[in-house]
């Protein structure tokens, strides 16, 4: 880890370099091989970097850039270093004669990352975060023969591919946001190369049911254009089934999809699943209650508007605007009538049942976050938030409503939850304890819906998946609770 002071333009530091712009502005780190990324610092306090590992900022997807929220790219020549230290010292008017040239060592052949793991539940060697150097692409053993040969092109956010030949899936590095052409030109590279490399050409294309998303474009182009098979996969089925790949599980088992966002196949957002499933199928058992997101993808980058609407559902209007809590108090009153009118004329405010939507909100009422500068940060923020506050803490209320007339699965209602995070702050209560408070609550629910699913499937195996449960509280708390319950738990390792 380096430590800097922001006052002037520091120079090369080992392999890479750092520089300090003027007080107030931004410290850049940018080194051959590992990602740069930005981070705001002041005059007298130090901004501290870790050069690759930096698990707080989820997938690495950072460049040289003050806004902080630019996708992927990975530094990987002299060239590339000159580039973004040059257009950063030009935005920042810091640019003096020569000071944009940097000398590296060498250029990197390939831009792999490295292999950041999170051990949450003692399982060493824990949850891995992000493929990439020391595993990428190494094939993963497959329980049963695949009879063709076939390419998975991934989501459009952390996005990997896979090759999958007989009884061998080569899962490659991280690849990133393919929003960004930078990225989509990486991925596209990718592919060219893993075929290359392994020798296989493949002759069915699976890729995700977004009907536009980057990856699933490139597959139905590229399926016309070769002849090739087309294979559509439901989001969180595909999380559950990675699960399964990993661990040579066949038949059915339970899985507990969690994360913020996935196309379902009725064409809405999904995101906090109960499902049976096996490799090739899946069922909706249940899934968390919807709320809007007034901006759609704004509240994602800004998770004030996702407190704000599920403050909206907890109390209504007039009622919420007495309950401006955490860092919910700091926004503005013509904002947050907008939001509402968004939320009430269904304008621009898709729901969505993410349970990452739900950390988001919580977050920011407990006072902890109200940006997501990079990917997850207030669920990230909000974890953090707990330190080693007791496990043993009650959680807050919840509700299992059976499943609605149109079918879709039972829906657990998680604003009993909201209700109880913002009566604990206006009692005074620390972060600390709200958010310890809050896993407990989230644990106890999904326990408690693994629970029903097990007594409508009696299956005993339970499949953890999706970017929450790389939360190490809530993964260690519900393992815990469901081994106790007698179910078969798996989480991810390679995958």
């Amino acid at each position: 880890m380096l430590t800097l002071r922001a006052k002037r333009i520091v120079g090369l530091v080992g392999a890479g370099l750092a520089v300090a712009a003027a007080a107030g502005a931004w410290l850049v780190l940018a080194t051959p091989g590992f990602y740069a990324r930005t981070e705001p610092i002041g005059a007298d306090h130090p901004a501290k970097v870790l050069f690759n590992e930096r698990v707080v900022n989820g997938v690495g997807n950072v460049l040289l850039d003050k806004s902080g929220r630019t996708p992927l790219d990975l530094v990987i020549t002299e060239e590339m270093i000159n580039a973004r230290l040059a257009k950063f010292l030009e935005e920042t008017r810091t640019r003096g004669p020569g000071s944009a040239r940097v000398p590296a060592r060498r250029d990197f052949a390939e831009a792999t990352p490295g292999s950041p793991r999170r051990v949450a539940c003692g399982d060493a060697p824990g949850l891995m975060l992000r493929r990439g150097r020391g595993y990428a692409p190494r094939p993963i053993a497959l329980a049963v023969e695949a009879p063709e040969t076939l390419l998975a092109v991934g989501p459009e956010l952390k996005n990997a591919v896979c090759l999958v030949r007989a009884s061998e899936a080569f899962v490659s590095q991280h690849i990133g946001d393919l929003k960004h052409p930078l990225a989509a030109d990486y991925f596209e590279k990718t592919v060219e190369k893993m075929e290359r490399l392994l020798e296989i050409r493949p002759k069915v294309l699976a890729h995700d049911l977004h009907p536009a998303y980057y990856s699933t474009r490139y597959a139905r182009r590229r399926a016309e254009e070769e002849g090739l098979r087309l294979v559509g996969v439901q989001h969180h089925h595909a999380h559950i089934a990675s699960v399964m790949a990993e661990h040579g599980l066949e038949g059915d088992l339970i899985g507990l999809a969690m994360d913020g966002t996935g196309y379902g196949t009725d064409g809405t957002v999904w995101g906090g699943e109960i499902l049976r499933a096996s490799p090739a199928r899946f069922e909706r058992l249940g899934h968390l209650a919807c709320v809007a997101l007034p901006g759609g993808d704004a509240a994602v980058e800004h998770p004030v508007r996702t407190a704000w609407a599920f403050l909206l559902e907890a109390y209504g209007p007039e009622e919420a605007e007495r309950r401006l809590v955490g860092r919910l108090a700091e926004t503005r009153s013509k904002d947050r009538r907008i939001w509402a009118d968004m939320v009430a004329k269904g304008v621009s405010a898709p729901r969505a049942c993410g349970l990452g939507r739900l950390f988001d909100a919580a977050s920011v009422l407990a006072g902890v976050s109200a940006e997501n500068t990079y990917e997850g940060q207030a669920a990230i923020e909000l974890e953090a938030a707990a330190g080693d506050a007791d496990d043993d803490v009650p959680p807050y209320a919840f509700a299992i409503a059976d499943a609605p007339a149109g079918g879709g699965g039972w829906v657990i209602d998680t604003v009993p939850i909201i209700r109880g995070v913002v009566a604990d702050v206006e009692a005074g209560l620390d972060a600390a304890f709200i958010s310890a408070r809050f896993h407990a609550s989230v644990a106890a629910m999904l326990r408690a819906a693994a629970r029903r699913a097990r007594e409508e499937t009696k299956l005993e195996r339970i499949a953890l998946t999706g970017g929450c449960f790389a939360n190490a509280r809530l993964a260690r708390l519900l393992a815990a609770a469901l081994e106790a319950d007698g179910f078969e738990v798996y989480l991810h390792r390679d995958v």
